[in-house]
């Protein structure tokens, strides 16, 4: 069974107390599905499982498109 949603992805640009930098989050509604951060010159995507622990069933250009403005808000 997957974590199936249309819901809209959004950004946001956070510190959070384990990084040393801004971190890009990537929601998806109320949870959060990945962490954008710079490190040793290159961008690192943290992927994080779902509350249940499914997997997440999102559309790929949407995840593509919301991983891209992350990347460019971050940098």
């Amino acid at each position: 069974m997957n974590a199936n949603t249309d819901s809209p992805l959004t950004i946001e640009l956070v510190s959070v107390p384990d990084r040393d930098d801004l971190v890009a989050e990537v929601w998806l509604g109320q949870s959060l599905l990945a962490e954008l951060r710079h490190e040793g010159g290159q961008v690192r995507v943290q992927l994080y499982p779902t509350a249940s622990g499914q997997s997440w069933d999102v559309p790929y250009e949407a995840l593509r498109a919301a991983l891209v403005q992350a990347r460019s808000q971050l940098l």
